[in-house]
């Protein structure tokens, strides 16, 4: 029997989720394109030349990969409940990463156009402020609320944590 979309994109099949091994790929070469961004502007050719290049190609792979994460997290999204906290929290985590996004775009499409490289830089530091945001929601969304986390075993998981001295509210009562 052939997995369901769903189960594919929360990494069911991988018995991890999967939105959180691939959303650290856009989240981590996004900041160092503004590395090599602010390292260009500090420095002289050639290094001012490759820094450009390589913070052009670390927006170019971090949008593919952030085109890869969207619909895992939206997997993850459609498990919460509208009424509880982790909704509205991933609601304002979906809608800051599209804007960072677009922002991201913005920059590329800025370069390869010849434009200002002040502006492309300026659009990748908005960017990234707003990134580090949302990344702060999507942890909450993860640490505090436990979205995709006990999708696989609930029993499991509060365990662990117990084990783990974590701070664990009381279990609710058992379906019966």
């Amino acid at each position: 029997m052939a997995m369901p979309i769903k189960d594919i994109l929360q990494g069911k099949w991988l018995g991890h989720p999967l939105h959180p091994a691939i959303v650290h790929v856009p989240t981590g070469l996004w900041p160092a394109a503004l590395v090599f961004d602010l390292v260009s502007l500090a420095s002289d050719d050639p290094i001012r030349a490759g820094a450009m290049r390589v913070a052009l190609w670390c927006l170019v792979v971090g949008i593919l990969a952030a085109l890869a994460a969207a619909p895992t997290g939206l997997a993850d999204f459609w498990d919460i409940k509208s009424e509880k906290p982790a909704h509205k929290l991933g609601l304002w985590h979906l809608s800051l990463n599209i804007v960072v996004l677009l922002l991201m775009i913005a920059s590329v499409i800025v370069r390869g156009r010849g434009g200002a490289m002040s502006i492309a830089i300026i659009l990748n530091a908005i960017g990234n402020a707003i990134l580090f945001v949302s990344g702060y929601l999507g942890g909450r969304m993860v640490y505090e609320y436990g979205v995709g986390v006990a999708r696989i075993s609930k029993k499991k998981w509060r365990q662990i944590a117990i084990d783990g001295h974590a701070h664990v509210p009381p279990a609710p009562p058992e379906k019966g």
